[in-house]
């Protein structure tokens, strides 16, 4: 019997979690957003990629394929709660400080400060300019260790604000009908 010799798969030293495919993929034009795919192929280099998605992972793959993007493991969450999907993303061995989850919306950023890890918000209809920042100045604080704290809490506080913002214009929908 032929001993089948395995080859592992060496781990990066960052993981970077995607949250859905919307801060990826533009529903309206169904093309990726200006600058995502080149900043996750830059992020791959020193980081594994996970797309955390309600949709199987063989959909979720075909895809993430279809556009070109970066390889990335695919996550299926079908009825799970995110900051249980996350807790067990720990059992892989990251430092939670070097997982970065990238996505949007309180629930999100909850789920990902209840497990410690890093969160970079990719702001509905600010994608392009999202990427840009996340390519250009995120990823390297990150890789210097520097993400944490200030710079965070800058990101946090706009995120902050957006949400704010759309809790407004859904008090101010209900308010009129």
């Amino acid at each position: 019997m032929e001993r089948v010799r395995r080859e592992q798969t060496r781990k990066k030293a960052f993981l970077i979690c995607l949250i859905g495919t919307e801060p990826v993929l533009d529903s309206g034009s169904g093309k990726v957003f200006q600058g995502a795919a080149q900043c996750l192929k830059n992020l791959g280099i020193v980081s594994d990629l996970a797309l955390l998605t309600d949709l199987n992972a063989r959909a979720a793959h075909n895809e993430w394929n279809i556009h070109g993007l970066p390889p990335c493991t695919m996550i299926c969450m079908r009825r799970r709660v995110l900051s249980h999907v996350l807790s067990d993303l720990l059992n892989l061995e990251y430092d939670r400080k070097k997982i970065l989850v990238i996505g949007f919306g309180a629930d999100v950023l909850e789920a990902t400060q209840k497990c410690g890890m890093l969160f970079y918000p990719i702001i509905p209809s600010q994608e392009v300019e999202g990427w840009r920042i996340l390519n250009e100045e995120a990823s390297l604080k990150l890789l210097h260790g520097t993400y944490e704290g200030v710079y965070q809490q800058r990101l946090l506080a706009k995120h902050n604000a957006w949400l704010a913002w759309v809790y407004e214009q859904e008090n101010k929908e209900s308010d009129t009908d």
